[in-house]
């Protein structure tokens, strides 16, 4: 029955919500965040450093925000998958704080992610922010040409 009775500690309040112990808390101690779109998740944002926030802008691709490709980038370029958190806990992540309409992460939303990765990891969100703001920027994996001896021996050069 999805009444407002209180079932085990356990309150649903009506909206798709559940509560777990009083208003923003729950029973282990966290807090509840809400996404823009009004959806509770239950973790603890990291801080706003400006460090943080020009590591974000380097991995939004000119954009205003993040999409899912470049949130994943940076959990691999940081070093973050590993140690409790796998590339599809990254994945699950970014479908939990991103709006329900949107492709894409806002700041806010990012941070909230940054919250759940340590919360997944079993870390301080400290240790995850030292972790990301150590980070450069995006790290480009481009191919090179290896050697071709058609290319590269003139003797095997055909024509004019």
């Amino acid at each position: 029955d999805r009444s407002n009775a209180d079932v085990r500690g356990v309150k649903y309040d009506g909206v798709g919500s559940y509560n777990f112990g009083g208003p923003g808390q729950n029973l282990v101690g966290g807090a509840f965040s809400r996404t823009a779109s009004g959806r509770q998740i239950l973790t603890v944002p990291c801080t706003d450093i400006p460090r943080l926030r020009e590591v974000y802008n380097s991995y939004c691709a000119g954009q205003r925000t993040m999409d899912g490709k470049y949130f994943a980038k940076l959990a691999r370029d940081c070093n973050l998958i590993g140690k409790g958190l796998t590339a599809t806990d990254v994945d699950l992540t970014f479908a939990k704080v991103k709006d329900r309409e949107e492709k894409r992460l806002s700041y806010e939303q990012f941070l909230l992610g940054l919250g759940m990765f340590a919360e997944k990891r079993g870390v301080s969100t400290d240790k995850i922010e030292d972790l990301v703001s150590k980070s450069q920027g995006p790290i480009l994996h481009g191919t090179v040409a290896g050697p071709n001896k058609y290319h590269d021996d003139k003797s095997y050069y055909t024509g004019v």
